[in-house]
């Protein structure tokens, strides 16, 4: 749902970012059993992420999704993808916002105040302006709220400095002006 949101509806999110968005629910259901003897030969030549890309393009395929489609798809999952992909943006998003709104609670219990900060700084600066729209307006715990909000004034470079500030200094004439008109 939120791939959606963030890719305007579902008219405009690309078929291969839905399949990548239900890649985890896929590999849950299909993939976890299936492992062919091709796969347990290429085990020590294919890394995870290699093996976890082929399998699901292999079962898009299988399934009748178009050939580009699957690929596309497995690519997104596997962040195979060129850096600033729009599609894998989205994608990135939308696993942000789910921790924020699902996990973060439960990330929360048992762990000190800066490990929260940590993980809430770490997954602000993996979204989009756009995600950071939609997490502001998610609920939180007041703990994880603070946390959240010293996260992002971290990231943000929003934070107290330890320097004065200086006042400008006006010359004379300015300050003799804007005395006159102030009267």
């Amino acid at each position: 749902q939120l791939v959606l949101k963030l890719s305007g509806g579902t008219e405009l999110a690309p078929a291969a970012l839905r399949l990548a968005a239900r890649a985890p629910q896929l590999e849950h259901c299909v993939l976890r059993e299936e492992v062919s003897a091709k796969h347990k030969l290429d085990k020590g030549t294919r890394t995870a992420a290699a093996r976890r890309k082929y399998k699901l393009e292999a079962l898009l395929r299988g399934s009748g999704v178009e050939a580009h489609i699957a690929q596309r798809a497995a690519c997104l999952v596997a962040k195979d993808v060129s850096v600033g992909d729009p599609d894998q943006q989205v994608l990135e998003d939308a696993i942000c916002l789910t921790f924020l709104a699902q996990e973060l609670a439960k990330f929360e219990n048992g762990k000190d105040d800066a490990t929260v900060v940590d993980a809430c700084a770490k997954t602000w600066k993996q979204m989009s302006r756009a995600a950071h729209t939609l997490a502001i307006g998610l609920e939180y715990s007041p703990r994880c709220l603070g946390c959240l909000v010293e996260a992002i004034t971290s990231v943000e470079g929003l934070g107290a400095t330890n320097e004065p500030v200086v006042s400008p200094r006006l010359p004379a004439n300015a300050v003799e002006l804007l005395r006159s008109t102030w009267q």
